[in-house]
C-alpha cells in the first residue's frame, strides 16, 4: 500500500524535526567531529571516518532517488504468496 508519507522523509535533510538534527549542518559536524575524535583514540576503528562519509552519501542519494521516484526499498522485498 501506498504511504501518504515518503519512505524517504526521516533521511531527507530539507524536512527538518527534532528526529532528523543528527541531518542539519550542526548535526552533520558534531557527528563528522565524534566520529574523528573516537577514530583517533583509538575508541573506533581505522576507517570509520570514511564509513560514516560513505553512509551520509548513500542516504543522500536514497533520498534523490526517492524524491525522483526512481527507486523504493519495496523493490527489494519479495511478496509472500497465499500458498507459503
Amino acid at each position: 500500500m501506498d504511504s501518504p508519507i515518503p519512505w524517504y522523509l526521516p533521511s531527507d535533510k530539507s524536512h527538518l524535526s527534532l528526529s532528523s538534527f543528527l541531518l542539519t549542518a550542526v548535526g552533520s559536524f558534531i557527528t563528522r567531529n565524534m566520529v574523528k575524535t573516537l577514530e583517533f583514540v583509538g575508541l573506533a576503528p581505522k576507517g570509520s571516518r570514511l564509513v560514516q562519509n560513505f553512509l551520509v552519501q548513500t542516504a543522500e542519494g536514497l533520498v534523490g532517488g526517492g524524491k525522483k521516484e526512481i527507486f523504493t526499498p519495496m523493490y527489494f522485498l519479495k511478496p509472500l504468496s497465499d500458498n507459503q
